[in-house]
């Protein structure tokens, strides 16, 4: 059964953001490393249904402790796991996912290796880096300045 959220998120995307990423923090503009042959490695082979998994099952967990609302057709609604499992899986298109009681917007990108979370609570972000390095990925802020960029 789906249960209709009727929160409408406004300006979520100019809020701060966190990002969920196979690397543990963003890679600098200047870096030595071979960054777009190796996203394009994981983008274009078996690794990327990985990668979904991963992020699916990062998500299914946060369900446990948050309800999630979906983007579709117009309006948010809340799936059962199997059929928010399925949406992350197909990654054919954007994924909008609010957590309402939580004032958070995450975004699961279909061409890309990370999820984007918008204006996360300090009690989500530790839940979802929590659940994140669990499964092999990491949280950063990218408004941060970190290890690897040039000093």
């Amino acid at each position: 059964m789906k249960k209709e959220i009727r929160t409408i998120p406004d300006d979520y995307f100019e809020k701060p953001y966190l990002v969920i990423d196979l690397l543990p923090f963003q890679v600098p503009a200047d870096s030595e490393g071979q960054y777009f042959a190796v996203e394009q490695y994981y983008l274009k082979t078996e690794r990327f249904d990985d990668i979904c998994r991963h992020r699916t099952d990062i998500l299914l967990k946060l369900n446990c402790y948050y309800d999630l609302a979906v983007y579709e057709e117009e309006r948010w609604i809340c799936l059962f796991p199997e059929e928010l499992a399925q949406r992350i899986m197909e990654h054919r298109e954007d994924l909008m996912i609010l957590v309402p009681s939580a004032d958070c917007l995450m975004q699961v990108s279909c061409d890309s290796t990370y999820i984007t979370v918008y204006s996360p609570s300090e009690r989500l972000a530790s839940l979802l880096e929590t659940l994140a390095n669990a499964h092999g990925m990491f949280v950063f802020d990218p408004a941060q300045k970190n290890p690897g960029s040039a000093q």
